[in-house]
């Protein structure tokens, strides 16, 4: 004993704390309606959203506009063009899943 301290074996422990991070997007599509399709006045778009963890929510925009952001299915939101002006509208369906990965689709409509 030379530090005052007896022999002793020494043991070494690892510890294993397997992180798993979802990096996997949600997978996101429009059901109705067609891209391309004429609209008037209140439309209401409906997207098919998963995701391999779950699907946390879906914003829809119209022309980079926010008009809703849904957390559960049905994934649906509504909008009336009443006032759109004529021509060509970009609507888009961003859904975000429960570790923050996200997905877009977007579709044309006219008016």
């Amino acid at each position: 004993m030379k530090s005052g301290m007896a022999d002793s074996p020494v043991s070494q422990v690892t510890f294993q704390n397997p992180v798993t991070s979802d990096t996997v997007p949600p997978v996101v599509s429009f059901t109705s309606p067609a891209d391309g399709s004429s609209v008037r006045r209140w439309v209401t778009f409906t997207v098919a959203a998963s995701d391999n963890v779950a699907v946390k929510s879906v914003k829809f925009s119209v022309d980079g506009q926010a008009i809703a952001t849904v957390t559960s299915g049905p994934y649906t939101a509504s909008y009336n063009f009443r006032r759109s002006s004529l021509g060509r509208h970009v609507v888009t369906a961003v859904a975000t899943d429960s570790s923050g990965n996200t997905r877009s689709v977007s579709i044309s409509v006219y008016r």
